[in-house]
């Protein structure tokens, strides 16, 4: 048996039955039998199967396959299916309150930019009288908001990183005892390298979309305008 603290349990070793039966002496006798099925995803398929299990096992060993207290079971697909509901539950939660503070976060950085094009109304109009094309505006306009985006999403990032490593600091030692067996509570926190990714790539593109209407108002100056505003 293998002990990792990172582990939520020991590590079974597998051997063969006859093996099992010539090192430990245990004759044909077994105490717990665990039994992993396929294919199986509903509640309803989980209970037929116990049900022709039970029945089996009573033909082979005469008990009456009704009789739960003849064979004791521990189900753990009603438990894992409940798990999972509570997961998907709670990654939709956190994906909505993200989603939410992403749009808020872009509605800030669009008013930051909006501002700004007011402020530089007269430099773009000096732009464009001196020749400078729509797309560059565009562009100016957008790479400074992805910039803002980026920079202040990777504070936040490490921030939170910061957050985890405390936590780990805290609490990463801490060990709960289930009765059947021993598990850490929090160790070694880690944040992904593809959510990593995938964060870089949500900021460029929440910079963008904040910055995209500004940049089209710097756009429709006209030079004229431009030069007499204060």
């Amino acid at each position: 048996l293998c002990n990792d603290k990172g582990d939520s349990g020991e590590k079974p070793a597998l051997i063969p039955f006859s093996t099992l039966q010539t090192i430990y002496n245990k004759g044909d006798k077994l105490s717990c039998l665990t039994i992993a099925t396929k294919n199986m995803e509903t509640i309803e398929a989980n209970n037929n199967f116990e049900k022709e299990y039970r029945k089996a096992l009573g033909a082979n060993h005469r008990f009456d396959p009704t009789d739960n207290s003849a064979l004791w079971i521990w189900n753990q697909f009603t438990n894992y299916l409940q798990q999972q509901k509570g997961m998907a539950i709670l990654r939709t939660g956190i994906w909505v309150i993200g989603i939410f503070t992403l749009l808020s976060g872009i509605v800030g950085v669009s008013n930051i930019m909006l501002i700004t094009v007011k402020e530089r109304t007269r430099e773009f109009g000096i732009r464009k009288a001196l020749g400078a094309r729509p797309g560059s505006i565009l562009w100016l306009i957008i790479v400074e908001s992805v910039i803002i985006t980026t920079l202040f999403g990777y504070i936040g990032m490490v921030a939170g990183i910061g957050v985890t490593e405390w936590m780990n600091t805290a609490f990463g030692n801490q060990v709960m005892d289930t009765g059947g067996w021993t598990t850490t509570v929090f160790l070694n926190p880690t944040v992904d390298i593809k959510i990593a990714i995938q964060a870089t790539l949500t900021l460029i593109i929440a910079g963008t979309l904040a910055g995209l209407f500004p940049a089209r108002k710097a756009v429709s100056i006209r030079p004229i305008e431009a030069l007499r505003a204060d």
